[in-house]
């Protein structure tokens, strides 16, 4: 449709019909449409040519494209020669420069716009307040919304929206459920941006309590709540909630979508029920590394050591090479089923045949594997490999154990390392020891 439009609008040209304002917007439109920067410049030169480049609604049509472009300092140039600007050149400038991620030069023009006493629309606000969450910008995001209450925007969805979502990316959640509970029409838009807030500041409850509403209000939840909410049943121990959304899943027709369904693998996992994930496993027509691990993790976590091997094993059986991730599972699910040479064997292999550099949560792994069954001096060797200073945690830890199996030498290095890093715990550690 596109190509056809500028065709026709260089056939008009051949005939001698000089194109009016309303055919070089239409021109324009295509050239954004069609990502054709050098045809979009071509257009330009002849508007120039033609003394048009100056009438409001082909600068605005002309900002818009460049800012479509990433031309942003093209875009402003072309606004700052109009003669007269309007609400729409300058909105096209502040969306773009929102859209490119620079949302402090979006601000200083929004502020520009309003010192030339141009009302801002509702997607100029949109924009704006869009800008304030990625800064963190509290303050200028409550001025901002004084001005759009005293419009009356408040109440429409997409403004709403955008003040939910720009409270919720500032961390003041009480300002973002004040407006969300003025909006009369709610739509997945807010609900994604409140329950996005709650889980980000691991308000478990209150995610799920949202969940519940739109399920009560019929509003279908998007993949992204679902998984928000499989999150919430994970960390809060909710197997039967889990469930709950795990039949919103199907009900929905999203059980194929990958995201979810390692994520609903990880919630069965965290709520003690890996058997229940493994049949998610069984049934998802793809499967990615992701999808592996979480399932190897939901039998480790429940001590089902050997059951994590097994899944290991199938992984390579189909294909699948580990990552870094996959033996981080695999060493805490030998860890917590007392799976020792197991575990060895799965560093060993980590380091030998896959070349992966053990990061500082392998070796505290392998030093709690070991020291759990009394092997203090294999722990201590891994403290010893260790590239990063042992937490207290993991020392402390050890320390208990050498105390528990009698290992005096061990003990004291132990307790010698712990004082030297963390002296303010010597007396705590001497204690114990």
């Amino acid at each position: 449709m596109n190509i056809e439009a500028l065709k026709c609008f260089e056939k008009m040209k051949q005939q001698g019909v000089s194109p009016d304002s309303n055919a070089y917007v239409f021109c324009l439109q295509a050239c954004c449409d069609m990502k054709s920067v050098g045809q979009g410049q071509l257009v330009y030169l002849e508007i120039v040519k033609r003394g048009l480049n100056l009438n409001i609604f082909i600068g605005s049509a002309l900002v818009h494209m460049y800012t479509k472009f990433g031309l942003l300092v093209d875009a402003h140039d072309v606004l700052q020669c109009l003669p007269i600007r309007n609400e729409v050149c300058w909105t096209a400038l502040v969306s773009g420069y929102v859209e490119h991620g620079l949302c402090r030069e979006a601000l200083d023009c929004f502020k520009k716009m309003q010192a030339e006493n141009i009302s801002p629309v509702e997607f100029t606000y949109a924009c704006i307040l869009k800008a304030c969450g990625i800064l963190g910008s509290f303050e200028e995001g409550q001025y901002i919304h004084l001005d759009v209450v005293r419009k009356g925007f408040e109440v429409e969805a997409y403004v709403g929206n955008a003040l939910v979502d720009m409270y919720v990316k500032v961390g003041h959640l009480y300002e973002a459920k004040s407006v969300f509970d003025k909006l009369p029409y709610l739509n997945v838009v807010a609900w994604t941006a409140l329950i996005s807030g709650y889980a980000e500041g691991e308000l478990h409850e209150q995610v799920l309590d949202c969940f519940g509403q739109m399920q009560a209000k019929n509003i279908n939840a998007d993949a992204v709540i679902l998984i928000l909410c499989l999150k919430a049943c994970g960390a809060t121990i909710s197997l039967e909630r889990g469930r709950e959304v795990h039949a919103e899943v199907r009900k929905s027709g999203l059980e194929n979508d990958l995201f979810l369904a390692n994520s609903l693998i990880d919630m069965y996992g965290k709520c003690g029920s890996p058997e229940e994930g493994q049949e998610v496993f069984n049934r998802m027509s793809v499967r990615d590394i992701v999808s592996w691990n979480a399932l190897i993790t939901a039998y480790g976590e429940n001590h089902e050591g050997k059951m994590a091997l097994q899944s290991f094993k199938r992984m390579q059986e189909q294909g699948f090479e580990p990552d870094i991730a996959t033996f981080t599972c695999l060493l805490i699910a030998c860890s917590h089923s007392s799976l020792i040479e197991d575990g060895q064997k799965c560093f060993e292999l980590m380091v030998e045949k896959y070349g992966y550099e053990p990061i500082p949560q392998h070796y505290s792994t392998m030093v709690d594997l070991f020291a759990r069954a009394g092997e203090v001096v294999k722990a201590w060797r891994f403290v010893e490999a260790m590239q990063s200073p042992p937490s207290k945690e993991l020392l402390t830890a050890l320390l208990t154990s050498c105390k528990n199996y009698g290992e005096g030498e061990v003990g004291e290095r132990c307790f010698d390392l712990l004082v030297q890093l963390y002296p303010e715990d010597g007396a705590m550690g001497h204690h114990m020891y």
